[in-house]
């Protein structure tokens, strides 16, 4: 089966939800499934692109054994209401430029926050 995981958060991030994203994505792929992720350029929580990588409109790295496709975002701290909604929703707009990489998806795992990626995702799914 092929299946897209649409997440905000994603390694090299380290946190308790990028651990999750990660495992459940590597058992997936273990399960004898093909994954794909869509997600930002790590910058999570200091608010800045981590080294090794370039905020760009969209990127493909093979990370590990998933196919990762990263798009651009508001790199903002997680501090401030307003820099973080313009960091979510910018993020759901970019994923969208992913969604031709991942044609065929048959089945779409949706990470929440942020709440907006459920308008992605309702993009993404239709045929």
């Amino acid at each position: 089966m092929k299946i897209t995981y649409l997440t905000h958060f994603f390694p090299p991030e380290v946190g308790s939800s990028q651990s999750r994203v990660w495992e459940m994505c590597q058992r997936l792929f273990w399960s004898g499934n093909e994954v794909n992720v869509i997600t930002t350029f790590p910058h999570f929580p200091l608010g800045r692109i981590f080294d090794g990588y370039k905020n760009r409109l969209r990127s493909k790295e093979l990370l590990e054994e998933l196919n990762v496709y990263r798009t651009w975002t508001f790199a903002a701290a997680n501090k401030g209401f307003a820099f973080r909604m313009l960091d979510h929703l910018a993020f759901c707009a970019s994923s969208l430029f992913a969604v031709p990489c991942v044609r065929g998806t048959e089945a779409l795992i949706v990470d929440m926050p942020p709440l907006f990626l459920s308008g992605t995702a309702r993009v993404m799914a239709r045929p």
